[in-house]
């Protein structure tokens, strides 16, 4: 499996999904339960000023994933590997300056 290699910057973000079911019962309860054994993470990674060679390899990599193939990412401060695609077919780069850029790209973690 492919592995996304570019460490970001310790700028990112994870968040934690729970799928919760709730039913309504006709006694006016509520019933909870998990659909999923687990939470699916999801994650926002960003490249701060970045070099053209930085950015390329990522561009590269997205080019070949985009949203339809899963691979790996390891986390960079548990180094705990999570399988993972990318959330949108966009790539977030903003130009900040003489040859280099601010990249941003979301991940979620597949069950």
């Amino acid at each position: 499996m492919a592995e996304l290699t570019d460490i970001p910057d310790a700028i990112f973000a994870q968040e934690l999904e729970y799928k919760t079911l709730i039913t309504n019962t006709n006694y006016g309860k509520e019933r909870r339960r998990n659909k999923w054994a687990t939470p699916r993470n999801s994650f926002t990674l960003q490249y701060m000023e970045t070099t053209p060679t930085i950015l390329n390899n990522i561009r590269t990599f997205f080019d070949e994933k985009s949203n339809l193939e899963s691979f790996t990412w390891t986390h960079p401060t548990t180094s705990k590997e999570y399988t993972v695609r990318f959330i949108q077919d966009t790539l977030d780069v903003t130009y900040i300056g003489y040859e280099r850029y601010n990249i941003q790209v979301d991940l979620v973690e597949i069950l």
